[in-house]
């Protein structure tokens, strides 16, 4: 067995870093209103973190969280298991992993997705060759300066899921939707083909990714309803992807500099699930939302930024 080992990168001495994540990043793009109440709007509560979250999470991003939380807690408990796992380990630590997450605040809707883990676990995953090197593991990308203030800009992303396969290093991502990706969407998603090139610029060498989909959607065909497929980009869309980044991220420290900055509203048909929908209306009338802002939300716990 190859000794792989992956470390996060949090020693690097960076300056009060500016963390532009990839979730940051296109939140820009979808609205930018949205963005700046998601990642820039300033809680009474605690100014030291910009950002609004939502005391009730919209029902699929919930669900999803959650399932990630389960999903991270059978990786950890399986990681320092001997390999190849046995299934025996593989069923203990989903089991175990599943009762955690009934406990957990959202633990009533543990139900709609156990089946899907149980299954991933207990039976795709010990033939699958995986070997657990990390699991949510952070790393920091630096990328340049601020010329306004100084401070370092960084690209922050976590993997769920850094495995080696055949002596390879593959990182891993789990999605819980109603649907999985077609092929043509797995060849244009930024996501990992961006993580594949912030590792590599690590010195990580990542040779490609999956996703693993525990479909949401009620189904009698378990394998259907759980589906792993290999994301596979060329050298020259691992670098559009980190280009594409890397010009939003310009756009957002240009906003985030200017405090005349007025955001401009994307509205479509997603408005109806946005969890900021109600305060956007309010302050698009030219009414005061402040309060709604305080009772309805709390201060910023994405995990990257804090002033």
């Amino acid at each position: 067995m190859s000794e792989i080992a992956i470390k996060s990168n949090d020693k690097v001495a960076l300056n009060n870093p500016i963390k532009i994540s990839y979730s940051k990043g296109q939140a820009f793009k979808a609205c930018e209103r949205k963005f700046r109440y998601q990642h820039l709007e300033i809680h009474a509560v605690d100014p030291k973190k910009p950002g609004l979250m939502p005391k009730n999470l919209a029902p699929a991003l919930a669900l999803g969280s959650h399932g990630h939380a389960i999903m991270e807690h059978a990786m950890k408990e399986l990681q320092p298991k001997d390999f190849p796992y046995s299934q025996d380990d593989c069923i203990l630590a989903a089991n175990n992993a599943i009762v955690w997450g009934m406990q957990q605040p959202r633990g009533s809707r543990t139900p709609e997705i156990m089946k899907q883990i149980m299954h991933f676990l207990a039976n795709s995953f010990p033939v699958m060759g995986w070997r657990i090197i990390a699991v949510e593991q952070e790393y920091m990308l630096p990328i340049g300066k601020d010329p306004v203030s100084g401070r370092d800009i960084v690209y922050p992303f976590t993997v769920d899921l850094v495995i080696e396969l055949a002596g390879s290093i593959y990182i891993v991502d789990y999605k819980f939707a109603a649907d999985d990706y077609s092929q043509d969407r797995i060849d244009i998603e930024p996501q990992i083909p961006g993580y594949i090139g912030a590792m590599r610029a690590l010195g990580i060498k990542v040779v490609a990714g999956f996703y693993v989909f525990l479909r949401t959607r009620k189904m009698n065909d378990i394998e259907a309803q759980v589906v792993t497929k290999p994301c596979r980009p060329n050298d020259v869309r691992i670098q559009q992807s980190f280009k594409e980044h890397l010009m939003t991220t310009g756009k957002i420290i240009k906003v985030q500099n200017d405090p005349e900055w007025e955001p401009t509203r994307n509205a479509g048909p997603n408005c109806n699930y946005c969890d900021f929908k109600k305060v956007c209306a309010i302050e698009l009338r030219g009414e005061d939302a402040s309060l709604m802002k305080q009772i309805d939300f709390l201060p910023n716990d994405y995990g990257y930024e804090e002033l």
